[in-house]
């Protein structure tokens, strides 16, 4: 069985997975925003912003799957540094914070994340609104310092994958 076989087999499985915590926590509700609604969680908490990199990083394998077959191997690496980085926001966010500069960093990372893109009421190219986002670096930081007990060369490991997938 090659690779591409294995990870066909495995998404229903992680699909089926990805059902089991989505009925763990609170659906979203429907949210008028502008002249549309739009699903949206009203807890915004971690386990649902994880819920949702989830979601991404199994819609990005189904991805990767059709672009592996179809030999579009520089694309195969943009997409693996999105599914490294969703990864790494995953790890990030169900780690809870030990300190209040910890807490201070998960709370900008889901303010951000939850923040709407756009003003509403004005079309998205005349939108002033700026996404507070948290640096990836912070985010890999955070993580290299939480488990730098497990790994002599994990921090490092992980930036070298990142910057080789940069471009």
């Amino acid at each position: 069985m090659d690779l591409l076989e294995k990870l066909q087999g495995e998404l229903p499985l992680l699909e089926q997975g990805f059902r089991v915590l989505e009925a763990k926590l609170p659906s979203p509700v429907a949210t008028c925003i502008g002249s549309r609604t739009h699903p949206r969680y009203k807890e915004m908490t971690a386990e649902q912003a994880v819920l949702q990199k989830i979601a991404r990083y199994i819609s990005g394998l189904h991805a990767l799957l059709i672009l592996l077959r179809h030999r579009h191997l520089q694309e195969d690496g943009t997409l693996k540094r999105t599914l490294d980085e969703l990864g790494d926001d995953v790890i990030f966010l169900l780690m809870q914070p030990q300190n209040e500069k910890e807490l201070a960093l998960h709370k900008r990372f889901l303010d951000g994340f939850y923040a709407e893109e756009f003003d509403e009421g004005v079309s998205p190219m005349d939108s002033k609104r700026k996404r507070k986002r948290t640096l990836r670096r912070e985010v890999r930081d955070y993580i290299e310092v939480r488990t730098a007990s497990l790994s002599k060369h994990g921090g490092r490991a992980s930036e070298v994958i990142y910057q080789g997938y940069s471009g």
